[in-house]
């Protein structure tokens, strides 16, 4: 076989799957027109790595690990000069977030010694070889790196590619970037994150050889400087779990509405008592600060109290969809190890069998069809002169499988105040069996899964209440607020709608499953909603104004507005909102206040805050903690 027969084969095989990789996201013909320095200072300890790595190999590990992070892939091309300095080839990076960093190093040093004898195809000859190649061949950035005193920017530069990046290796054992850029397809600032990234990774690279890459962070303290800068103040740091806020109201506002539900209403001091009740089961289950508990319900108020319980008991809740067929249920309740799963009669069946004790939570002198609402009210309003009575059976469910069911039901005999209202005794209880503290998990909330394996998104206590304090502030949510309950309980905006209404005091309103769908105007007229929080423009074009005259604050999410929204909305209401969060960041982290109707794209947004300088995690991918970094 010939020399450029040999070269082909080997590029083939390098290319073989590979994607093109869009950074900057711009067509590839975009020239590099603006010169821009950028220093940042990196030492390279290589006595605690494999003394043949070299830092080429660090810094093309970096390069390829930060535009990764950036593009959210594992399998990255960029361009490269070649040996010679004279021709750019194209570098695949396959990253194994298992693999380790020493074993990454060692492959990118031998891949680059390999290439080394087959550069000479050249650009173009390499792209004819397969479509594959060819988009591995269309990249929009090329990395340099030289020694002190040499260069081969001005070179490669002066051809058609938006981002030129050479770092040069100084003597003093730091290094120097030059970035040649055309600046509408990346900024100054971008530049100066990814130079404040790719340190950061340098630096790991260099010391943490026997670690997987999955620990590596692109974030630094110059991450947190900046968010702190451009939200203009500190995160407030709530030590608290989030049910101990909730106390607080049942403290200073015990006959106080907190759930107003289809199925019944219940005030804070009711909610506190019932949820403490449950979490002493809990307790008795097992449950403490390190367990994962699985709610699944219908839209109802024991939900809430399911919720709430299982984080008194010192667990954090998952919420399951009573849609989803049993296997998915398993799949979740059996990532977080799950002892106990809370439901309701009506899931009950779907989740037999899924955990070791499925406990069901029932009411069954509150479940009254809507239009006994009345009566229903009228047991509620008289429900201190009742007495909560809980009973623990056990049913077989097959292979040996036991599940607690635990019945929580209003007696109407042998009434008594007292064993509803909680006493000092169980006060304390509530408050001190577990210790507060802000780094317990409060909640876990599962993605879709619709890319692969669903993945946990554990939020603990310190970000929810975080973040909740921020929301709280911005939308200006009060005792007063009267909340429509609409989201999912396995989407996070059911985190705004329930947990920063009771915290503020005001008044979660639930509808049923069927008036949700079919009817949500006519319950929010007769909940007296005041406040939607997390309702998709989409949703809320199914809704005549006309029909809602008493809503006062509308927040929508999760789609992007259109004129239309905008226009029919924004003269309706006191305050018309848009806001904007991954998960990660406890519901919202961003909002825009319209002030016109007319208002098409907002030029600015205002930060809540949320979550920061508190962590977040996923449970599938380990259990480092890592902060979110400046996006690039």
């Amino acid at each position: 076989m010939t020399g450029g027969g040999m070269a082909s084969t080997f590029w083939a095989a390098q290319l073989q799957g590979a994607k093109r990789t869009a950074f900057p996201t711009v067509a590839r013909d975009v020239a590099a027109t603006t010169s821009l320095t950028q220093h940042f200072e990196a030492s390279f300890p290589l006595g605690l790595l494999d003394a043949s790595i070299t830092k080429k190999s660090i810094l093309r590990a970096a390069w390829a690990i930060v535009i990764a992070r950036y593009c959210d892939i594992d399998d990255v091309c960029f361009g490269v000069a070649a040996a010679s300095g004279c021709e750019v080839v194209p570098l695949r990076v396959r990253l194994h977030p298992q693999q380790r960093i020493s074993d990454c190093l060692g492959d990118i040093k031998a891949q680059a010694a390999e290439m080394a004898t087959h550069e000479q195809l050249g650009l173009q000859r390499i792209a004819k070889i397969s479509l594959e190649a060819r988009e591995a061949c269309d990249f929009t950035n090329i990395l340099i790196i030289t020694s002190s005193g040499s260069s081969g920017l001005s070179e490669v530069a002066s051809s058609n590619y938006p981002l030129v990046t050479e770092i040069t290796l100084l003597d003093d054992n730091s290094a120097k970037l030059n970035f040649a850029y055309n600046s509408s397809a990346i900024s100054e600032f971008q530049l100066g994150t990814l130079s404040q990234h790719l340190s950061n990774v340098v630096k790991q690279l260099a010391t943490h050889g026997d670690e997987p890459l999955s620990t590596l962070s692109l974030t630094g303290p110059w991450d947190l400087e900046q968010a702190i800068h451009w939200c203009g103040r500190k995160s407030e740091i709530v030590p608290f779990r989030l049910h101990d806020l909730v106390a607080e109201q049942a403290l200073h506002r015990p006959q106080c509405e907190a759930i107003y539900s289809w199925d019944g209403v219940l005030t804070y001091d009711e909610l506190d008592a019932l949820s403490g009740q449950l979490a002493r089961q809990l307790r008795s289950l097992g449950v403490g600060r390190t367990s994962m508990v699985p709610v699944c319900f219908e839209k109802s108020l024991w939900a809430i109290v399911a919720m709430l319980g299982v984080m008194k008991a010192g667990g954090a809740w998952v919420p399951l969809n009573p849609e989803h067929p049993t296997s998915r249920l398993q799949e979740i309740v059996s990532s977080v190890n799950a002892l106990v799963v809370l439901v309701s009669p009506t899931t009950a069946k779907n989740c037999t069998g899924i955990a070791g004790n499925v406990v069901e939570v029932t009411a069954a002198s509150l479940l009254s069809p809507v239009t006994q609402a009345p009566r229903v009210k009228k047991i509620v309003s008289e429900v201190d002169a009742l007495v909560t009575s809980m009973s623990l059976t056990t049913a077989k469910t097959g292979e040996g499988i036991t599940e607690n069911v635990v019945e929580l039901s209003y007696a109407t005999s042998n009434a008594s105040s007292e064993s509803l209202a909680h006493s000092d005794e169980s006060a304390d209880w509530a408050m001190n069996s577990v210790e507060p503290t802000p780094s317990d998990a409060a909640y876990v909330i599962f993605t879709s899964g619709s890319t692969g394996k669903p993945k946990g998104i554990v939020i603990e206590h310190g970000a929810v209440c975080a973040s909740i304090r921020g929301q709280e502030r911005e939308y200006c949510i009060t005792t007063s607020s009267r909340v429509l309950q609409f989201s999912s309980y396995v989407f996070d905006a059911c985190v705004a709608d329930i947990w920063l209404t009771l915290v503020a005091g005001g008044t979660v309103c639930i509808p049923s499953d069927t008036q949700r769908l079919e009817n949500v105007a006519g319950f929010i007229r007769e909940a007296r909603v005041n406040v939607g929080i997390g309702l998709t423009p989409s949703f809320m074009a199914t809704i005549d104004p006309d029909d809602v005259p008493g809503l006062k604050m509308l927040l929508i999410a999760a789609e992007a507005p259109t004129k239309k929204t905008i226009a029919t909305w924004q003269p309706r209401v006191e305050r018309f909102l848009n806001g904007y969060g991954p998960t990660e960041t406890v519901v919202m982290c961003t909002y825009h206040d319209y002030k016109s109707p007319t208002t098409t794209r907002p030029r600015s947004a205002a930060p809540l805050l949320a979550a920061a300088g508190s962590w977040t995690r996923t449970t599938m991918t380990g259990s480092r903690r890592s902060a979110a970094w400046v996006s690039c």
